[in-house]
């Protein structure tokens, strides 16, 4: 059986040429291979690619503020032939991250136990999901441990 489209994983750096648009001529074979997709291929976003474009975007090189990643990467995520995988865990993760309550990883985290459960996260670090009505169970009591200050923790 012959598949209308090809299909094929997309990585951080081809992301960030689109979005960026730099450096120029690797932004334009970017925006070339997305302008293609749709028509004959699906281009696949993995949530981990996401995380990583969220960092890269976010780190000194372009020094975007998160609501503006978010609002950008959803856009991006949301042109024909992109296909994300976990779409709806994705986009909660980013709305989180944009509203400044977590890093994208504890934003996706939060984000995956409220729309796949379980509704539980097991965690030092409470203060990125204060916000997110997760159930965050006191597992370091329980071995002994003393309770978060702040909820920060080396990690």
């Amino acid at each position: 059986m012959h598949e209308a489209h090809e299909h094929g994983l997309l990585d951080t750096n081809v992301v960030v040429y689109f979005i960026a648009g730099v450096p120029a001529e690797l932004a334009a074979g970017a925006r070339a291979l997305v302008e293609r997709a749709g028509e004959h291929m699906l281009l696949v976003v993995p949530a981990l690619v996401v995380a990583e474009c969220v960092w890269v975007l976010e780190s000194k090189a372009f020094g975007h503020r998160p609501a503006e990643v978010a609002a950008t990467l959803q856009s991006f995520l949301s042109l024909p032939g992109i296909v994300c995988p976990e779409w709806d865990v994705v986009v909660e993760a980013l709305a989180i991250h944009a509203d400044g309550g977590a890093d994208f990883v504890d934003a996706y985290l939060a984000a995956a136990a409220a729309v796949r459960g379980p509704r539980r996260v097991f965690t030092r670090n409470t203060r990125d999901f204060q916000r997110s009505g997760i159930h965050l169970p006191d597992w370091w009591s329980a071995a002994g441990h003393a309770a978060p200050r702040d909820g920060a923790g080396p990690v």
